[in-house]
């Protein structure tokens, strides 16, 4: 079953909590990604929103992830939560509620998490080539497949010079990989976080609230 977030912004005016509304948002991230003008004239607008995107989803909140972890605990709902947004809550079905300040965030915007990649010949070969690895399409394994040999990186290297190997799963080599936070969701924290750093000259008076369905 697939997983979703629901995001909001909220800014506090004169010491309440107030829902941002999406016309302040950046653009939604699915329009650049229409293939038609059909979807393209769905995705027209404006959004608090990072589309489906588990790697964020795991940073964010540890949730449908098993690579990524939240960079604060799922904490739940802020005791002072804006009214609107306490009406979407409260209509929708949910799990792992949390949020984060403006502040937070940006204390974690040039970071990045270290996570554990299985890669076989194939996707080391394009490891090694390109310097990175691309999470988003899934070049990687999360966990060693069956009847698979796990070897050191030395080895691959041999056995890549070598060619002695036969299936591209015959060997398995794991990889530890820093990946920017900024690689996980470009459009997270350069088009969200920025639009939020655009509501408040204190970041502390700009927070994001989410949850998730599935």
């Amino acid at each position: 079953m697939s997983c979703d977030i629901h995001m909001f912004v909220e800014r506090k005016i004169n010491g309440v909590w107030e829902k941002v509304s999406e016309t302040e948002a950046p653009q939604h991230p699915y329009f650049e990604l229409a293939a038609d003008d059909r979807t393209k004239e769905i995705f027209s607008r404006n959004a608090w929103a990072t589309g489906r995107n588990y790697a964020l989803f795991g940073v964010l909140a540890s949730v449908r992830s098993k690579q990524f972890e939240a960079m604060i605990h799922p904490r739940g709902l802020p005791s002072d939560l804006s009214e609107d947004v306490k009406k979407d809550y409260n209509e929708a079905n949910h799990h792992t509620p949390s949020f984060y300040s403006l502040k937070e965030l940006l204390s974690f915007k040039d970071q990045g998490a270290t996570a554990t990649f299985f890669l076989n010949m194939t996707h080391y070969k394009k490891y090694k080539k390109e310097k990175k690895i691309d999470f988003t399409k899934e070049d990687y394994y999360i966990r060693v497949p069956g009847g698979s040999n796990i070897v050191s990186v030395e080895k691959m290297d041999r056995l890549e010079k070598f060619a002695l190997f036969g299936d591209e799963d015959d060997y398995i080599t794991r990889v530890d990989y820093a990946v920017p936070h900024v690689e996980i969701s470009s459009h997270f924290w350069e088009k969200i976080v920025p639009a939020m750093q655009r509501l408040s000259d204190d970041p502390e008076n700009v927070r994001l609230t989410f949850w998730f369905d599935n």
